[in-house]
């Protein structure tokens, strides 16, 4: 790692695979030490794509799992994974003894336990977190830990993720479509990986995209610009909700489409956002197909093959 020698080989990477194999690896290390090993695995949406050598993410998290089971003797080790912030972040969080504010950052630079004298109680050369956090960084990532002493510690690995519009099922080639009459959609999403990955989608048809993260600033932004077509509307934002955002817009613009987006597709949560104001609805994450299929309905998708 120091000597810049080490080749990584980058492809498409399964998350799932990855926090399995790492489950099994070890689930009998902790049931030696009785120990409980909980993973927390998400139903990533579809459009995500980890490109990252997989390998060496196995082992970076190894590290930090075996620095994890070595310092924790009794409660719990959880390994997991979630989006925030355009980012996938694996994190490794134990009930074990901590490390101090002062000697967090020294651990992780100059390859130290953080008891360095002879009488330390835990054995080990004390690289784990200074080998995965340059093991992270070979791989375009980051690596953070939150700890305090006797109260466990949380190492977190953030890797860059991409975002393929063209996953779904490919039923529109933008290039083979035709919006008519749709110029201006405003994106309503305080996540910004979903964000991120409807702009992309929408710009591939040369639509102005406006883009808000609260209810509030999308009832504001809708009433500057009267010319918006349509409104993504997430229905989960913070300060005010899709739900009453949607009621508050409906008072001075009658004729804007506004389809919400649920998390949840229920049956309570579909009618709620058309009693509210809605003209339709989808299902998080969005399918690329459906989406389109909803536009088609009021802007006229002509398929110019």
């Amino acid at each position: 790692i120091v000597s810049d020698n080490l080749k990584v080989n980058t492809s498409l990477a399964d998350v799932s695979t990855v926090l399995q194999k790492l489950t099994e690896k070890f689930s009998r290390l902790c049931a030696k030490k009785n120990l409980e090993l909980v993973l927390e695995q998400p139903a990533l949406p579809p459009y995500i794509n980890l490109i990252t050598d997989e390998s060496l993410l196995i082992k970076s998290l190894s590290h930090l799992l075996n620095n994890a089971v070595k310092f924790t003797s009794n409660g719990c080790i959880t390994l997991g994974c979630m989006l925030k912030d355009g980012q996938l972040e694996f994190y490794v969080k134990d009930t074990g003894i901590g490390i101090a504010k002062e000697a967090q950052q020294r651990i992780i630079e100059f390859f130290m336990q953080e008891n360095y004298s002879n009488s330390r109680t835990h054995e080990g050369n004390g690289l784990g977190l200074s080998v995965a956090a340059g093991l992270i960084n070979l791989l375009g990532g980051k690596l953070h830990l939150e700890s305090e002493k006797e109260a466990g510690t949380t190492v977190v690995i953030s890797l860059p993720v991409n975002i393929d519009t063209d996953q779904h099922d490919d039923i529109y080639n933008p290039e083979k479509v035709e919006l008519k009459k749709l110029s201006c959609v405003l994106v309503a999403e305080d996540d910004e990986v979903s964000s991120q990955f409807l702009e992309t989608l929408l710009r591939k048809f040369e639509i102005t995209v406006l883009k808000t993260t609260t209810g509030t600033k999308t009832v504001e932004i809708c009433r500057k610009n009267p010319d918006i077509d349509v409104i993504l509307m997430d229905i989960k934002m913070s300060e005010m909700d899709g739900y009453e955002a949607t009621r508050e817009i409906r008072l001075f613009n009658k004729e804007v489409i506004i389809i919400a987006q649920t998390a949840y597709g229920l049956t309570g949560d579909k009618r709620q956002a058309i009693e509210s104001g809605c003209t339709e609805y989808v299902s998080k994450p969005v399918n690329r197909g459906k989406l389109m299929t909803l536009l088609g309905k009021y802007f006229l998708i002509e398929n110019q093959m």
